[in-house]
């Protein structure tokens, strides 16, 4: 591009991003708004990231294209910022998020979020928005990515992975493996089983007295999309059955299926305590196959339930 096309792209950046970026010499310029101020910047190292201080501010800035995809590797400023120009920064609310803040300590980032009047919640950093993994604050007012104060150390696609699968057995109970095998939650054994996601009951051959483990996500997925419940290959062990039964801390995402409406009342009155559960007249909409279910209560339909055939 000519000196002058270039000069036009880098105020259509300061416009819309709050600064243009010199790939040539590694150096971001802030927008006449922000004060015209230039930085030299770094790769986005664990090197870098692990000194910088507790308490101080540098920029991070992701290019991006004109269609607002990331087209160049992320850099930070080799210098600090003072905190006002920090939160001048998190104020612009750019929708694609180019010019950001990073600060070591989460209550820092999360403060200089608050202070610059944009209530915010944690990131998940396996979700793109840099070239590397880092924690971020993220504006929850803004319909977009928005100017972010990121945290922390880098993240390993390992560690995220980790921590992914330890959020989906805190609120299911269960997380995906490889291909259509799952592992319970360390509260409900920990074990690893195949699951069939096929027509329910055409290749799973369950033989009466025995119970498996459903999976059943309907509540979290959009209205309109077809989705078939889970049901384990093998049978699982009477005790997990219980664990199932009486978890408290879930939505009933993971439940029960047996054969036979006296084995499911039996294993529900047990978690029950000996009380009486409630019997539906039909699946009332709980799975896509056709079955009756004993529940805890008349309106406990988002709990774990015993599932049996009609």
């Amino acid at each position: 591009m000519t000196e002058a096309e270039i000069s036009q792209v880098d105020r259509l950046y300061d416009q819309y991003h709050g600064c243009h970026y010199d790939e040539d010499n590694n150096v971001v310029t802030l927008s006449p708004k922000l004060g015209s101020t230039s930085y030299k910047m770094v790769e986005i190292t664990e090197e870098v990231i692990n000194v910088i201080e507790k308490g101080t501010y540098r920029i991070i800035y992701q290019h991006r294209d004109m269609e607002g995809m990331i087209s160049k590797p992320a850099v930070i400023s080799e210098g600090t910022i003072d905190r006002s120009l920090a939160r001048t920064i998190l104020r612009i609310d750019d929708k694609v998020g180019s010019l950001n803040v990073y600060t070591p300590d989460k209550d820092d980032a999360k403060e200089v979020m608050r202070s610059a009047n944009r209530p915010c919640f944690s990131k998940d950093p396996s979700d793109l928005i840099l070239t590397v993994y880092l924690d971020g604050m993220q504006n929850e007012r803004i319909n977009g990515i928005g100017n972010m104060c990121f945290y922390g150390p880098i993240l390993t696609q390992d560690f995220i992975v980790a921590r992914i699968n330890k959020l989906s057995d805190e609120k299911f109970g269960f997380h995906p493996t490889v291909g259509e095998t799952y592992t319970f939650a360390e509260d409900l054994g920990g074990s690893e089983m195949k699951f069939d996601s096929t027509e329910f009951g055409l290749t799973v051959a369950v033989k009466d007295g025995d119970y498996h483990a459903i999976i059943d996500l309907t509540p979290h997925v959009p209205k309109g999309t077809v989705y078939k419940s889970l049901i384990s290959v093998d049978p699982i062990p009477y005790d997990l059955v219980q664990l199932i039964l009486t978890d408290d801390k879930r939505a009933g995402e993971l439940s029960v299926f047996t054969p036979r409406r006296e084995d499911a009342l039996y294993a529900m009155t047990e978690a029950m305590g000996g009380k009486k559960p409630y019997e539906t007249k039909d699946n009332k909409g709980l799975f896509i196959f056709k079955c009756r279910c004993f529940l805890r209560g008349k309106k406990d339909y988002r709990k774990p339930k015993i599932a049996y055939r009609e």
